[in-house]
Parts: structure tokens; C-alpha cells; sequence
């Protein structure tokens, strides 16, 4: 336990700098703003679910290629749908508008009336 202490006291006033991944053209550092944060957390929201998506239809085609053919295809199928969902949301929002999936912030200026 007190080996914890110590160590925590050691690390106190240590500053970590930490680089994220540019994603979708946008790269966090301390200028970020809010819409660019969340910007990025979409593109990343998005990124990882391709990566589960592909997971599971990996491992449901070694689960179907074990023996277990009925499980793994339903795990295949399960991951096409969810990725298949997930692309139709980005293509629904982009149909309806694309300003659905273009986060900007309108500038006071395009508020104001003309004069």
C-alpha cells in the first residue's frame, strides 16, 4: 500500500502529452473546439465500429468453420446488419441534409440582419 502512495506522489507533477490520430481531417490539441470534439468523436464512433463489425465476422467464420456453423453464422449475419445500420445512418443524414454531418457553427455575423 505504501508503494502506491509513493509511486502516486512520483507521478503528481508529471505532465503527460498525449497525440491523438488525425481523424476525418481534424486533429485534437489544445485549440480544439467543442463542434471539432465532437466531429471527431463521430469519425472515431464510426472507426470503431467497422473494427467491431469486422471482428465479429472473423470470428464468427472461425467459429463457423469449428463446427459451431449455426452460431457463427448468425454472428456473420449480426455484424453485416449492425455495420449495414450503421452506414445507413451516415447516408440517411447525409440525404436529408449535409449539414446533419458538417458540424459548423454559424458565425454571429450570418445571424445579424443586413443593414
Amino acid at each position: 500500500m505504501l508503494g502506491l502512495v509513493e509511486a502516486h506522489s512520483v507521478f503528481a507533477g508529471t505532465i503527460i502529452n498525449l497525440s491523438y490520430p488525425s481523424l476525418g481531417g481534424i486533429s485534437l490539441d489544445s485549440s480544439t473546439t467543442l463542434v471539432n470534439l465532437t466531429y471527431y468523436i463521430i469519425y472515431l464512433l464510426y472507426g470503431i465500429s467497422g473494427l467491431i463489425a469486422f471482428g465479429n465476422i472473423v470470428f464468427g467464420g472461425f467459429e463457423y468453420m469449428t463446427g459451431n456453423s449455426k452460431k457463427g453464422g448468425e454472428r456473420i449475419k449480426n455484424a453485416i446488419i449492425g455495420l449495414v445500420l450503421v452506414l445507413a445512418s451516415y447516408i440517411i443524414l447525409q440525404t436529408i441534409s449535409p449539414d446533419l454531418t458538417n458540424f459548423t457553427v454559424p458565425s454571429f455575423s450570418q445571424a445579424l440582419p443586413q443593414s
